[in-house]
């Protein structure tokens, strides 16, 4: 977008056309005339109402704020968030709303002082206008517009490229305020193809010319036509920002392979809606969430995914609400509606124990490798500089676009070609340091246990063989939750205090309830200390005929009103065993 197509671009009114508009639109009865030292009369209004009322009367402002309560992709009420809303303008020229920063709000303000108060020109003062004037946008209910549910819309140069809701084609049509669309692409449509109804037909892939760059690259770096596909669908789910797909992509492959060159592509479709961050940085830098604010694409570079904050990764890719914090200015709260591409040599270390992000990725692989010798150094340039290469990639992921709509949503992973799955799955299944140690000793949690076991018992046997594995040790707490995930669907393990040991020796203990192996419970393991297991003795005395005589004292009842026939079994097994 250029210089002169951002919100502050339009020309505001004259000074002595604000001074009028202002003073008629606030001053509903004149003002008394104070008396010399009397001071300002209680009929007259402060300037930050007057400020206020030239904003909201003035048509050439165009102003409206993203309602914090309201999520804009459903435009259903949402738990309200802390900061103020985002603020847009109206931008004739380019045909979209614009972001509008407060700071430039609060200059803004300033001249208007100058201009019709000058007594009154002060930062402060100015300050304090643009958050009234704010506030003013919200209760007077003026909210970005929504475009209608289900529409997609994707603002192009020569206007709003719009999708049938079956996905059967497309039409351009002018720009419209009341459609909200809030990004404009920097690529454009072949005019050529546009019909006298204003329907568009994309070019087909065979309609690309095999000699133009585009081509030569995408079908050589991506030679998998499963594979491509997927990569078409990730890009048209870029230019769906009011869709809530809930996807983020890897990008993963070795170096050489033409990564970057589409990282340079989805830059140069995106234009001013492009942003790089660093996902590390979000959890440590508390400002470095003010890209999400405009952004409508992401690309994230390879970094310590042990750092990601994976809640915060998660509300992003959902859309969710979240707080910005600025430097030096008021947070406010925004939804945002960016895409994310993460571009990676190296699998990261899976360490989303709940699973809530696992489930949102899609793992496009880049497995074509180019030598020194094979590269074409001009290619990047071709690509990036040539307006008609650009309009082919808007092109093809048109396609994507037409069949996002169609089916409603975004592949599932049971709709994934193999060599997407494969890899992410084989990575997770060998860094999930939990659920090798549960197969390893053939443990599983039931509702009606057969055992309860001294949960720190249990811990520390996880965490030796995490030790041994070189693999990373979760807190208790995480490790218990991550447990409590893959078994009883979800539901709470059972935990109770349960005693532990004979007469002196006796001890109460948490502990969860297991089934597992009785090779595993005779195992003399130091990381089990005596008096650690018991057999759950709630039932009939013939339930607990199987109990190996290798039990040692690690038998005892949890229940001290247990019937007296189990009380003498256990009492015969530790006698044995002794």
């Amino acid at each position: 977008m250029s210089d002169d197509e951002r919100p502050g671009a339009s020309a505001p009114t004259s000074l002595a056309d604000t001074v009028a508009q202002a003073v008629t639109a606030a001053l509903q009865k004149p003002a008394k005339t104070p008396k010399k030292g009397e001071g300002k009369t209680k009929n007259e209004p402060h300037v930050q109402e007057i400020f206020a009322q030239w904003l909201l009367n003035d048509s050439k402002q165009a102003l409206v704020v993203e309602a914090p309560s309201v999520d804009p992709q459903t435009g259903e009420s949402v738990s309200p968030q802390s900061g103020e809303p985002v603020l847009y303008q109206w931008n004739e020229r380019a045909g979209i709303w614009c972001y509008r920063p407060r700071d430039q709000l609060t200059v803004q303000a300033a001249g208007w002082l100058r201009a019709t108060n000058p007594a009154k020109a002060t930062a402060a003062n100015a300050e304090q206008c643009a958050k009234f004037g704010v506030l003013a946008l919200q209760s007077e209910g003026r909210l970005l517009p929504t475009a209608p549910s289900g529409q997609t819309i994707i603002a192009l140069d020569q206007g709003y490229l719009t999708v049938d809701e079956h996905g059967q084609g497309f039409r351009i049509q002018p720009p419209a305020r009341d459609l909200g669309v809030i990004q404009r692409l920097s690529a454009a449509i072949d005019p050529d193809r546009i019909g006298r109804d204003g329907t568009y037909t994309p070019r087909s892939d065979d309609d690309i010319p095999e000699s133009s760059a585009f081509k030569q690259y995408l079908w050589g770096a991506m030679p998998d036509p499963e594979v491509r596909e997927v990569l078409r669908e990730a890009t048209a789910s870029s230019l769906m920002v009011n869709a809530r797909h809930e996807r983020m992509f890897y990008l993963w492959g070795r170096g050489g392979n033409g990564k970057s060159i589409y990282v340079g592509l989805l830059q140069a479709l995106h234009g001013n809606g492009f942003a790089a961050l660093n996902l590390a940085q979000l959890a440590e830098d508390k400002f470095a969430l003010e890209p999400l604010i405009r952004a409508r694409c992401i690309v994230a570079a390879e970094s310590d995914k042990q750092k990601w904050p994976t809640e915060l990764i998660k509300s992003i890719v959902s859309g969710d609400p979240i707080s910005v914090r600025m430097m030096h200015k008021t947070p406010i709260t925004c939804a945002p509606r960016a895409r994310v591409f993460i571009a990676m040599n190296e699998m990261p270390i899976q360490s989303d124990h709940t699973f809530g992000l696992a489930r949102r990725i899609v793992l496009i692989p880049w497995t074509q490798t180019f030598g020194p010798g094979q590269r074409d150094s001009t290619l990047k340039d071709r690509l990036l500089n040539d307006p008609r290469e650009l309009g082919y990639f808007l092109d093809w992921a048109l396609e994507g676009v037409r069949r996002l709509v169609a089916k409603g949503d975004f592949r599932s992973d049971a709709e994934l070609p193999a060599a997407c799955t494969g890899i992410i799955q084989a990575h997770a299944k060998a860094n999930d340091a939990v659920g090798q140690w549960i197969d390893s000793i053939d443990l599983t949690f039931q509702g009606g246990p057969s055992y309860w076991v001294e949960k720190q018992a249990l811990y520390n046997h996880y965490v030796h063989h995490c030790q041994q594995s070189g693999m990373k040790v979760l807190a208790k707490g995480r490790w218990l939750a991550d447990v409590q995930v893959r078994f009883a669907g979800g539901q709470p393990i059972m935990e109770k205090r349960v005693r532990f040991g004979q007469g002196r020796q006796m001890k109460r203990a948490d502990a969860v309830a297991v089934r597992t192996s009785a090779d595993w419970l005779r195992s003399e393991s130091p990381f089990f200390p005596p008096h650690t297991w018991t057999r759950l003795t709630i039932g009939a005395p013939g339930e607990f005929d199987d109990a190996p005589a290798h039990f040692d004292n690690a038998l005892l009842s949890d229940d001290e009103s247990m019937s007296a026939n189990v009380n003498a079994l256990l009492d015969g097994i530790a006698q044995s065993s002794a």
